[in-house]
């Protein structure tokens, strides 16, 4: 749900974005929000991953990455309260979502709906402003971030264009 929400947020910013995921020893899939799909019969490391995905579309914006256990990229981490924090340097770590909150928002929003996850990747990641218009239409807070994460979710990796 995350991966769809991100995704939908981002296109709504006008970003083209790619969806990785290490599927275990061997294998790793990747869709690019035009549609395109592949399957990699190897793994990609997450230090490759963003070549890897320019190859098949140098027009990607952003690279969403899920089952990295590898560091060396800004993260996304789905934990609920009172689960320990996934080890990782806590530099890379741009927020932990609940999972149980992120899944009711979805439910009552539909895809887009990040918390303050989108902004934080547009912001800490790519360097974009945080668009004014990501207060829910009713009023109600966003999701809380917090600060640890077991059940990361995955790795932001911006696509460097040569600026």
């Amino acid at each position: 749900m995350l991966i769809t929400s991100l995704q939908e947020a981002f296109r709504v910013e006008g970003l083209r974005t790619a969806s990785a995921v290490s599927r275990g020893p061997g294998l790793t899939a990747i869709a690019i929000s035009t549609g395109v799909r592949t399957t990699l019969e190897r793994d990609v490391p997450l230090g490759y991953l963003a070549q890897v995905v320019a190859w098949i579309d140098p027009a990607v914006d952003v690279v969403l990455a899920e089952g990295y256990e590898e560091h060396g990229a800004p993260a996304l981490e789905l934990r609920p309260d009172g689960v320990e924090p996934f080890p990782m340097p806590e530099h890379e770590r741009l927020a932990v979502l609940d999972p149980s909150e992120l899944a009711a928002a979805f439910a009552e929003r539909g895809p887009g709906y990040t918390g303050d996850a989108a902004e934080r990747v547009l912001m800490d990641v790519l360097g974009r402003p945080a668009p004014q218009d990501r207060t829910p239409a009713d009023g109600a807070q966003e999701p809380a971030t917090g600060e640890g994460g077991t059940g990361r979710l995955g790795r932001m990796i911006r696509r460097l264009r040569g600026d």
